[in-house]
């Protein structure tokens, strides 16, 4: 009698050591739901804690600043931001944190918030951004990061995936989880930069009572993207497209230099 072997389907792959697209898909899928699962559940456990941690203790992660030497090429506009800082600071719409100016020699035009309470500004965007307005809405817009304790949200987020990937998948990396999350932070961060916008140009109409050049930075920054596909590199930006922003800070400033 000729021997005639069943029909494996499937299974038959799996036996010889091949796995089926169908079944590298449902894994995928898988993976793609706990880590959804993950970074919403470990995400929201991270802000409510941010949310609640008290300045005073908030406040203990600042440093001093050193000033530039007053033959720095840049101390006299270090000089005239740190008044300006002052005056932003001394309304009465923050919250109460050691704000510090911190000046980072570098020729790249950019600004950044220190947890803490810090204001990091480089020598570049100084050079670059000249007037009062434009300077007042680049620290305004860093504030606003402290005042919705995005800092700290952000670090929050930071421990828990670190802490999350380490339980998942030990010491070695994996690709397709740093990727996954990192997409996902971009649409986050993009949020917190619009929140952060709004604030600052509410922030600055208050301390310095007008809004007019306060697009400088911006504007700045779309002159030099000119020629540059923006919306496909938005993709993977973790900041709003800079036309889009200019757009709706203008119409938000409108309304505020009317009332």
């Amino acid at each position: 009698m000729r021997y005639v072997p069943p029909n494996l389907g499937d299974s038959a792959e799996n036996s010889a050591g091949i796995t089926s697209w169908k079944t590298k898909a449902k894994d995928v899928a898988i993976v793609c739901s706990c880590l959804a699962v993950l970074y919403l559940a470990f995400g929201f456990v991270a802000e409510r804690l941010a949310a609640f941690l008290p300045a005073s203790w908030e406040s203990r992660l600042s440093f001093a600043a050193t000033p530039p030497n007053p033959s720095d090429p840049a101390y006299e506009a270090y000089k005239n931001t740190l008044h300006i800082l002052e005056t932003l600071t001394s309304t009465d719409a923050l919250r109460e944190l050691p704000y510090t100016l911190f000046l980072m020699e570098t020729e790249q035009p950019n600004a950044f918030a220190i947890p803490g309470g810090g204001v990091g500004v480089t020598s570049g965007l100084l050079e670059k951004v000249t007037s009062e307005a434009g300077r007042a809405m680049v620290l305004a817009h860093e504030l606003g990061h402290h005042q919705h304790r995005h800092t700290l949200k952000r670090l929050g987020r930071a421990l828990v995936y670190q802490t999350a990937m380490a339980l998942l998948f030990g010491q070695s990396a994996n690709p397709f989880a740093e990727v996954s999350v990192a997409m996902a932070e971009l649409r986050y961060s993009r949020e917190q930069e619009r929140e952060a916008d709004e604030f600052g140009l509410r922030l600055v109409k208050k301390a310095l009572g007008s809004t007019a050049g306060t697009l400088e930075f911006f504007e700045m920054v779309e002159r030099e993207n000119l020629g540059l596909n923006e919306r496909w590199q938005a993709l993977f930006s973790s900041h709003p497209i800079t036309k889009d922003r200019i757009v709706y800070l203008r119409e938000l400033s409108h309304n505020l230099d009317k009332k």
